[in-house]
């Protein structure tokens, strides 16, 4: 996934777009698809089953679940559509690496969770140290611009009732454009 973000700012910003909303559109359908048709569902099961967490795989007749690639691919769309090409590609490359570090560090060391939130004291902090990291080491950005994105970020990510991959690059984008 961090090499989508490297593509986004490779290429023309109208394609990048186009192609993220492509993707987007089939990544949904396939959602939908695979709650309707069992053979399809045993399908994506055996090829991508290992990268779903339970909550998102599919039960037929119990509606449709989209999956965490899903969310993220509506996310950096929404995020290029909204805010540019280069702060959405910025957004989408510091919640890819830092939600990574949060994950790992509060699944391992995290035990005490932000009031009615999923999310660990622990892994929020790791979100934060390496979402400015990545921030500070990508191009054009400033340290008071990459201070914004890591709060706004560490707190969407924390506290949001969507999926997380939908909301936070769009949020880190916002800041980068604003900021």
């Amino acid at each position: 996934m961090v090499l989508v973000p490297l593509l986004m700012l490779r290429i023309e910003a109208g394609v990048a777009v186009s192609a993220l909303g492509g993707i987007a559109a089939v990544a949904v359908s396939a959602d939908f698809l695979r709650s309707r048709l069992s053979r399809f569902e045993k399908f994506i099961q055996r090829w991508f089953g290992g990268l779903m967490r339970r909550e998102e795989e599919a039960n037929m007749g119990s509606g449709v679940r989209i999956n965490g690639a899903t969310w993220l691919f509506l996310g950096a769309f929404l995020s290029a559509l909204l805010f540019g090409v280069r702060d959405g590609a910025l957004g989408l490359a510091v919640f890819i690496v830092a939600d990574a570090a949060g994950n790992l560090a509060g699944r391992r060391f995290g035990r005490r969770r932000w009031l009615g939130a999923r999310a660990t004291l622990v892994g929020s902090a790791a979100f934060f140290v390496t979402a400015l990291a990545v921030g500070l080491l990508l191009p054009g950005t400033t340290l008071a611009a990459c201070l914004v994105v890591a709060a706004a970020s560490t707190v969407a990510e924390a506290a949001t009732p969507v999926n997380d991959n939908f909301v936070v690059p769009a949020v880190a984008a916002a800041a980068f454009y604003f900021f």
